[in-house]
């Protein structure tokens, strides 16, 4: 981006996700355009995910991993659209965990559009852990009803 643009910023785009700690399973996002998404999820022994009795034993579970893809595959969505409250998770498909994401680890999150259909879209999402891919999946994601609902008044 260029100095003095009125696009927003990596860090405005992040804190435009609906979800707040300890829900935002984003820590930083680190580039995004209109198709696709790059973000960083540190994963801590303090996250809340592992609970006092550890029955996870300090990993992050294959869901929260998706989940946190899908936070990423909506902030594409909704990326450059002031009149956009947000998208959901309407789908996970083909998801394909081949380890677990430890304590300590740092998560590279990686989502791009497949194929848009109205207010929808499928994303293919991966997450890798150095260079090893751990997680990869299909997610389809839908804008918010208020959209829907401007589009359809149109």
């Amino acid at each position: 981006m260029n100095a003095g643009s009125t696009e927003r910023t990596l860090d405005e785009t992040l804190t435009s996700l609906p979800h707040a700690y300890p829900f935002r399973l984003l820590d930083r996002l680190t580039e995004i355009n209109e198709t696709s998404a790059t973000g960083i999820k540190a994963i801590s022994a303090g996250d809340f995910f592992y609970g006092e009795d550890n029955a996870t034993g300090s990993a992050l579970p294959a869901l929260l991993i998706a989940e946190a893809l899908a936070q990423l595959s909506g902030l594409v969505m909704t990326n450059g659209r002031s009149d956009c409250p947000g998208a959901y998770l309407a789908g996970i498909n083909e998801l394909h965990l081949k380890r677990s994401a430890r304590a300590g680890e740092t998560l590279q999150l990686h989502a791009e559009t497949i194929i848009t259909f109205g207010t929808m879209a499928r994303f293919s999402a991966r997450a890798i852990i150095g260079a090893e891919e751990i997680l990869k999946c299909e997610l389809t994601m839908a804008l918010n009803q208020e959209i829907k609902d401007k589009a359809q008044d149109q």
